[in-house]
């Protein structure tokens, strides 16, 4: 997707331009781009990285875009925490089931990392932009848990 962005923009379909145009998009929407190293768009490569506040400016950019806003955070579009997609089968501890429903948050998960980076309606009807990664996990299962827990306290759910 990302070489096709840069061809609809004129530019040649190489990793090298389609990176350039990403990082002309990010400045331009002034989000912070200190410490983000780019190594090509699959989003799976080893090379890249991407600082937590990078992705969370780029959520809240998102969120406010009159046009991107309502198509990425629609009903259904990401999962939702109990709901649906890769959050289906989380967030039903009974510690965690007051975010059912108000966590919308893309999952990312590597043999050594777990992250998680969406919005989470407050129970104060407030949204709050999120994101949480932890890398060199050696247990999937406890550090999933961990970060739910980070997100439901984000709701603003006590933990029992």
């Amino acid at each position: 997707l990302l070489r096709h962005a840069a061809r609809t923009t004129g530019r040649t379909a190489y990793w090298s331009t389609s990176l350039a145009l990403e990082r002309g998009v990010l400045a331009r929407a002034g989000v912070p781009t200190s410490g983000l190293r780019l190594y090509d768009g699959s989003g799976l490569s080893r090379a890249n990285r991407m600082p937590v506040v990078t992705l969370a400016a780029v959520i809240r950019v998102l969120r406010a875009d009159p046009v991107a806003g309502p198509v990425v955070f629609a009903p259904g579009a990401l999962p939702i925490a109990g709901v649906s997609g890769t959050l289906i089968d989380r967030f039903h501890t009974p510690q965690h089931r007051c975010a059912i429903g108000r966590v919308q948050a893309k999952t990312g998960t590597l043999g050594d990392a777990v992250a998680l980076a969406g919005v989470a309606r407050g129970v104060d009807g407030r949204d709050r932009v999120f994101v949480f990664l932890v890398n060199g996990v050696v247990s999937l299962r406890s550090t999933r848990l961990a970060v739910d827990t980070l997100a439901t306290t984000t709701v603003g759910c006590r933990l029992g």
